[in-house]
């Protein structure tokens, strides 16, 4: 669901929540390296994110529109088959929430990643009878080209299978773009007056003066 829109000039900046779940302490802190404080008080220094054993997982995705499009900042945790829905066993609702605010995939003009762990790539792609195909069919998709080299890069089979499936098809269809430095994907007009224009850069998006 929508979890809250914030309008700046002609720029409509919608928090889309793709997944709400919990996920166990044990998961969470897999690697050995415990919070702080340690796990056991979680759930009573921090109740609206964890139980006794679980951490309420929580992944939005943005949505961007100016008057020059639309742009989707991350895709989510993916559907079942996505490599976060495998490892948990939950579908993301990315999908069903564009089309509950009236958006529908080929509509988004730019898919901006932040960065590419599983649960910021997920519904990139969807599964047809002939493969992984892009599910933003007319989106530009744009990534810093250290993301492509490391996920590339990983001897891991489960990072293999993912990128062969969220970031492969991207290239085979002509629609990504990566970048070293900053690059202009849409203006807009903020107040007081000023002309703006959303820049990414590395893993930030920000609205500047032009």
């Amino acid at each position: 669901m929508s979890a809250g829109s914030l309008i700046i000039g002609d720029v409509e900046i919608v928090a889309i929540l793709d997944i709400d779940t919990l996920m166990s302490l044990g998961e969470t802190f897999d690697r050995g390296d415990p919070p702080p404080g340690g796990t056991e008080t979680l759930g009573e220094r921090f109740p609206d994110d964890f139980t006794a054993d679980s951490w309420r997982f929580r992944d939005h995705c943005f949505l961007v529109r100016t008057t020059d499009g639309i742009a989707l900042i991350d895709t989510g945790v993916g559907s079942i088959d996505s490599a976060f829905g495998r490892w948990l066993g939950v579908s993301g609702t990315l999908p069903a929430q564009l089309e509950t605010i009236g958006v529908s995939p080929a509509e988004i003009d730019h898919v901006i990643f932040t960065h590419v762990h599983s649960d910021h790539i997920g519904w990139n792609t969807v599964r047809t009878d002939d493969g992984f195909i892009p599910l933003f069919s007319n989106a530009r998709y744009h990534l810093h080209e250290a993301d492509v080299a490391w996920a590339r890069s990983s001897e891991d089979e489960d990072d293999i299978r993912e990128f062969a499936e969220e970031i492969a098809p991207l290239e085979a269809s002509g629609q990504l773009e990566t970048m070293a430095e900053e690059m202009t994907l849409a203006t807009a007009h903020v107040p007081p007056a000023l002309f703006g224009r959303l820049v990414r850069e590395g893993g930030t998006l920000r609205l500047e003066p032009a």
